[in-house]
């Protein structure tokens, strides 16, 4: 009997209108995300609100400084001016979509990146920590360093410059002594890509040089002579 009761009362009593206030809120937050909200090359869409500020009437919204592109941060909602203002920080979660480099096939751990391998897509970059890469010409010939899926963005975090230069490869060392080049034969101790430091050896005099990798045969040193 108590339910019964309880159902004909659901049935019989009507919906309560949304006030023009609260309607007046939302539709404010929906026109800032409207005019476009923009960080570092991505752009949010709102998914909720997880909080609504504890006021009525107009509020006006602005983003805090953001670092990342996290997908819960708080919006702050301000109301009146001066002394009198109130301010709420408000909860939401958003998407952030960026056009971002993915790949359009699986790729195992130390893969190179190919062209034909990769395209454009628009994606949501939300949560993600690394950076994405919005040309494919910026990837290509990049070493994944995970194994990776199809539709998957590639992201800073997950790649690296395959070594220039490798453990025990025979380079050139270079050295500027004033206005004269010297050149000595020398060998690498460690691998690295261009702009890298490493460290290497002159096979002559056997001394250990810091120097700077050039090319893939070529290393200036850094410090010191070539011996």
């Amino acid at each position: 009997m108590i339910f019964r009761f309880l159902l004909t009362l659901m049935v019989l009593t009507p919906l309560m209108p949304v006030s023009a206030s609260a309607t007046a809120m939302k539709d404010s937050l929906h026109a800032l995300f409207a005019k476009g909200i923009h960080h570092q090359g991505a752009t949010a869409e709102l998914i909720e609100v997880t909080r609504w500020p504890n006021t009525t009437g107009t509020v006006r919204w602005r983003l805090p400084q953001i670092q990342r592109h996290t997908v819960r941060l708080s919006l702050i909602a301000e109301q009146g001016r001066g002394q009198q203002m109130r301010r709420w920080y408000v909860p939401i979660r958003v998407h952030w979509w960026a056009n971002a480099v993915v790949l359009k096939q699986d790729a195992p751990i130390r893969s190179r990146l190919m062209k034909d391998m990769l395209e454009v897509k628009r994606m949501d970059v939300a949560g993600h920590m690394g950076l994405w890469r919005e040309k494919v010409s910026d990837l290509t010939g990049m070493q994944v360093t995970r194994p990776m899926h199809q539709g998957d963005v590639i992201y800073s975090t997950s790649v690296k410059r395959p070594p220039m230069i490798k453990r025990g490869d025979i380079i050139n060392i270079v050295a500027q002594v004033g206005p004269v080049s010297v050149r000595a034969a020398g060998k690498a101790l460690k691998s690295g890509s261009r702009g890298d430091r490493l460290l290497v050896q002159n096979l002559r005099s056997k001394q250990m040089l810091q120097a700077t990798i050039v090319d893939a045969h070529t290393v200036h040193v850094l410090t010191g002579g070539a011996g």
